[in-house]
């Protein structure tokens, strides 16, 4: 980052991360040019988790909707599936995408297509 033009680019911390980066250093031109130079550098070239799992999030809602679910989102950013650490989080999210989570036919679609959840069940 350094020399792609980043020169106050903080080093990692003894663990091999970088800590917080300040919103007026990421939101410089130079940051994203240097991000760019250097993303390849990264775990999975600079792709988030959410998406890396992006295909395979859109072929699980396919599923759903194969399975008499067509109203889970295909988004993945419009329900984060990464919620299932919290339930109620995840709960909360599918009503709001009118998917009632209760239901036999959400239920029956989950164990139909649990296959193809990137991130379990």
């Amino acid at each position: 980052m350094r020399s792609d033009g980043v020169t106050d680019f903080p080093d990692p911390g003894s663990n091999g991360q970088f800590g917080k980066i300040s919103a007026q250093l990421e939101d410089s031109s130079r940051f994203g040019t240097g991000f760019n130079a250097c993303k390849h550098l990264l775990p999975a070239g600079g792709m988030s988790k959410g998406q890396q799992d992006a295909p395979q999030l859109l072929k699980f809602a396919q599923c759903m909707h194969a399975h008499g679910v067509p109203t889970y989102p295909e988004q993945p950013g419009s329900v984060n599936p990464y919620s299932v650490l919290d339930p109620n989080t995840a709960v909360n999210a599918l009503q709001e995408a009118g998917v009632n989570p209760n239901s036999p036919v959400v239920s029956a679609a989950l164990q139909a297509c649990e296959h193809g959840n990137p991130v379990g069940s």
